[in-house]
């Protein structure tokens, strides 16, 4: 296809999100999509050979407040396949007046730069996207074993809540350092490409993430992501060395830039890790959080403790909660963090990072 600009999204959008579009159409009485795919021949013309592939939908796989996923099944094609998969995930995003082009330019972004194979071990790949009037639509594979928020009716075993936040870091500190924070992670948001005991999960859903020029670049004035793992400063909950009244009046950039860091991402990790291990939540309620954050009341551990975490273990998600942004740890920092460096299945995940690029 013509590396034309597409209709509805910013002109000054990315080749990286123009690369990855699709010629696609959806049929709403079907309920089907239609994809030409493109391929190079091997004659000596090495001519351009088009197919027709026909995906019929079958179920809805989730809903959000940024779309529907569903899943999708290849009932017919006009070529060959070449061992892919028959079945894949597609989300589609209803396109409303108060949503600005730069919503879905963000998204897209985000999708097609870590949709790259040396990111595959880590986020969920993208197939392409492609849009009509109504809606956009991104096709992506298809994880059987769903999202990590099913597997939490029990509580897992330390060292298996371990694998899980270690590969979560690994992923966080590979947005962070290309300048993108996720801003709504959650165990929806984690799939399960294998399960446990040797768990692997990939991250998804790009769908308020935003790169910025630089890592510490602010990112957003309104309130984001999933109530439950957001962080205190996106609710406008400040630790008192953090919060000067007087300079958030004066200067919406002052607060904004506390607020809104990637190190909301690691609060969101210490809630989903502390969920892993007791099922709880870290704050049972908005006042307790309040006071820990705003009276500098100890962090919660009981819970914790209950379930015989380890100091190592119960440091971590502290030190992942901290009430002030500017003492949480950072990607960086969670990767090098006693819990997750001292363990064996560091040397595994590397291993398989490496051997994915």
């Amino acid at each position: 296809m013509a590396a034309a600009k597409p209709a509805g999204l910013e002109s000054r959008i990315s080749d990286l999100v123009v690369e990855s579009r699709i010629e696609a159409a959806w049929d709403p009485e079907a309920e089907q999509t239609t994809q030409i795919r493109t391929a190079v021949g091997v004659s000596a013309r090495r001519r351009r050979l088009k197919s027709e592939e026909t995906w019929k939908r079958k179920r809805i796989l989730g809903r959000g407040a940024y779309g529907t996923v569903w899943l999708e099944e290849c009932i017919a094609s006009s070529g060959p396949r070449h061992g892919e998969s028959d079945l894949r995930a597609i989300k589609e995003i209803h396109k409303r007046p108060h949503v600005s082009t730069s919503e879905f330019h963000r998204e897209l972004e985000a999708i097609a730069k870590f949709s790259h194979d040396r990111f595959a071990h880590c986020f969920v790949r993208s197939l392409g996207w492609f849009q009509n009037d109504e809606s956009l639509f991104i096709t992506m594979e298809y994880l059987k074993y769903g999202d990590l928020q099913q597997y939490l009716t029990n509580p897992f075993p330390e060292p298996e809540a371990r694998q899980i936040s270690l590969q979560v870091v690994e992923a966080l500190q590979l947005m962070h350092e290309s300048g993108f924070a996720h801003r709504d992670l959650k165990p929806g948001n984690i799939l399960v490409f294998q399960k446990g005991p040797a768990w692997w999960v990939k991250i998804a859903d790009f769908g308020i993430s935003k790169r910025g020029v630089e890592a510490s670049t602010v990112l957003r004035t309104m309130e984001i992501g999933t109530r439950g793992f957001m962080a205190p400063e996106i609710l406008g909950l400040y630790c008192p060395d953090d919060f000067d009244e007087e300079a958030f009046e004066a200067d919406e950039a002052a607060h904004d830039a506390l607020a809104y860091t990637p190190v909301v991402d690691l609060w969101a990790l210490g809630e989903i890790t502390h969920r892993m291990l007791t099922q709880k939540p870290a704050f049972e309620t908005r006042g307790r959080l309040w006071s820990y954050v705003t009276k500098g009341t100890a962090f919660p551990a009981s819970e914790l403790q209950a379930v015989g975490t380890s100091a190592q273990g119960i440091s971590f998600i502290q030190e992942a909660m901290a009430a002030s942004p500017r003492k949480r740890l950072t990607a960086v920092t969670a990767m090098s963090h006693d819990w997750l460096e001292n363990h064996e299945f560091l040397d595994e995940t590397r291993s398989r990072s490496s051997a994915e690029r």
